[in-house]
C-alpha cells in the first residue's frame, strides 16, 4: 500500500510540477519586456500628442511589457484602421501595416498563435487567399 500510495504522490508531484511551469512561463510571456521592431521608442521631447495617429502610434510603441503592447496596439488599430480600406494617404496605411505586423509578432511571443495567425492572413500581400492570384 505504501509503495503504490509514493507512486501516486509521486505521480502527483510531477503533474503539479508540470503544471506549475507552464503557467510560471506563460507568466513570464506575458510580463516580459517589450522591445518594438518596426516601430522606434519616441524621445520625450518630440513625442507627438495622444489621439492622433503619430501620438498614438508612439504611445503603442512605448509599451513595457507584451501585454501592455497588444493592448495597445489593439487600441490603436480599433481608433486609426479604416473600415473598408480607405486610407487617408500613405503615411496612414504605413502605420496601421506597421501597428498589425507589431501586434502580429507580439501575439506569437505571447503563445497567441491562432491570433498571430489571423493577423497573417490579413495582410496577405501576395493574395495567397485568392489562391495566389492579385486581386
Amino acid at each position: 500500500m505504501s509503495r503504490s500510495f509514493s507512486r501516486l504522490t509521486f505521480l502527483a508531484l510531477l503533474i503539479s510540477c508540470f503544471f506549475t511551469a507552464c503557467s510560471s512561463e506563460s507568466r513570464h510571456a506575458l510580463e516580459a519586456s517589450y522591445t518594438p521592431v518596426l516601430a522606434s521608442r519616441p524621445d520625450a521631447s518630440t513625442r507627438a500628442l495622444r489621439g492622433t495617429l503619430k501620438g498614438d502610434f508612439e504611445w503603442a510603441a512605448d509599451s513595457a511589457s507584451l501585454q501592455e503592447a497588444a493592448s495597445r496596439w489593439e487600441q490603436f488599430l480599433k481608433a486609426h484602421e479604416p473600415r473598408y480600406g480607405e486610407y487617408g494617404d500613405g503615411f496612414h496605411k504605413l502605420h496601421v501595416d506597421g501597428a498589425k505586423l507589431e501586434l502580429m509578432r507580439v501575439y506569437y511571443l505571447l503563445g497567441r498563435i491562432n491570433d498571430g495567425d489571423r493577423i497573417l492572413r490579413q495582410i496577405d500581400p501576395l493574395a495567397v487567399n485568392n489562391g495566389g492570384r492579385y486581386k
